[in-house]
């Protein structure tokens, strides 16, 4: 005899594996797609551009910065070679800026939640992002090579001049990771995984942020479909 309905349990069964599927739906949409978020934060999450020594990539935060900043790849005769940051257009940073160790002409590798604001140290000058130096191992700043780590990911804190109002400047991140191809080897290559930036002119971001929220919407989404969930199985 073939039965004209399906159990309860197995519509409570079907409604669960739903919510599963719905949230990981969301997890990807998050992960692979920009997100505008709220709060006054746009971020992009997982652009993995790769870098190295042959490539040029410029960033410009989805067009919302004056002028790109450039990740450049190089080599020399001298035997330098590696990654720099540096303006688009001047090719050092005017008006763009890369938050610097104090005292030092090396950039700044962030962990995830620093505040990056107008009290950071901000610097206009071109850098050797990681790399070797006349064929030799540039071990000084934060992101220098570290053998045997092949792999050093972080936050490079921003400022840039808003496109079509270059008064207005906007604080942000951009998710980096150096690499390297051996554990003796130079970080000589790496990975842009992400960015994101303040819309508003001036105020302060997190580094990472709002990455997280991002990932928690998810979580909250899915746990409110498990709540839907048991109140249809309770009715």
């Amino acid at each position: 005899m073939i039965p004209t309905a399906l159990p309860q349990q197995s519509f409570a069964t079907v409604r669960s594996i739903g919510s599963v599927w719905f949230a990981l739906v969301l997890l990807i949409v998050f992960t692979a797609f920009p997100l505008v978020a709220n709060g006054g934060f746009v971020v992009s999450l997982g652009l993995n551009l790769p870098l190295t020594t042959a490539t040029t990539t410029d960033l410009d935060f989805g067009g919302a910065a004056a002028t790109p900043f450039r990740f450049q790849g190089f080599y020399t005769d001298s035997g330098t070679h590696g990654i720099r940051l540096v303006d688009a257009v001047t090719g050092n940073f005017s008006p763009n800026l890369v938050r610097f160790i104090l005292g030092r002409q090396k950039i700044e590798r962030l962990d995830a939640n620093e505040v990056i604001s107008g009290n950071d140290n901000f610097q206009g000058t071109s850098s050797l992002l990681h790399g070797l130096r006349d064929g030799n191992l540039d071990l000084e700043g934060d992101w220098a090579s570290r053998p045997p780590i092949q792999n050093l990911s972080g936050y490079i804190g921003v400022r840039f001049a808003a496109a079509g109002n270059p008064t207005n400047f906007h604080y942000g991140w951009i998710h980096y990771t150096a690499t390297s191809t051996s554990t003796s080897a130079p970080f000589s290559t790496g990975t842009i995984n992400g960015w994101g930036y303040n819309t508003s002119p001036g105020q302060s971001i997190l580094a990472g942020v709002p990455e997280p929220s991002a990932l928690a919407l998810v979580g909250g989404l899915a746990t409110a479909l498990s709540v839907l969930d048991r109140r249809r199985r309770s009715a």
